[in-house]
């Protein structure tokens, strides 16, 4: 797996078209840049597109999805995490989530995103969204806690 940069357009649709409450529309995001994830083959598996950049709040929306869940390697979410905090500088990121889309809210929550309180009908009547954010010092941590060597202890 690796990255894959200035496929802005390619990539925006297809996280996109994975994300069922942006109903394939890659306008919804706005300005936006996005990054690809490729395995092997060159096939695209994952993607995410930062959006919603307030660069007087020092605050990006992201959105990914994917194809499979093999992309997730600490390696590439560290990678796609440091664009935000790094090359753009901002102090959080965060992500808007259907309330029904449990496993993507576990996903974030386990990366270190933080639950922030929820937007009642965001989605439209009787669709709840999940507001998760990470500031830079949960940043900090997850990329430590991802890449540090565990230490795994021998049987006896």
């Amino acid at each position: 797996m690796r990255c894959v940069y200035g496929q802005d357009k390619s990539v925006g649709g297809f996280v996109a078209r994975r994300i069922a409450h942006l109903h394939g529309g890659i306008e919804k995001f706005g300005a936006f840049k996005a990054v690809g994830v490729v395995d092997t083959s060159g096939r695209p598996v994952a993607g995410i597109v930062f959006h919603d950049y307030q660069p007087d709040y020092r605050t990006c929306q992201i959105s990914m999805a994917s194809a499979t869940p093999m992309w997730a390697k600490p390696e590439i979410i560290t990678e796609l995490l440091s664009i935000p905090f790094k090359q753009y500088g901002v102090f959080k990121v965060f992500t808007i989530i259907p309330h029904t889309s449990l496993k993507v809210i576990k996903f974030n929550l386990h990366l270190g995103f933080v639950r922030e309180g929820v937007g009642r009908h965001q989605f439209g009547k009787g669709s709840h969204a999940v507001f998760c954010g990470m500031i830079e010092p949960e940043f900090r941590k997850m990329v430590r806690r991802l890449t540090e060597p565990r230490n795994i202890q021998k049987a006896a």
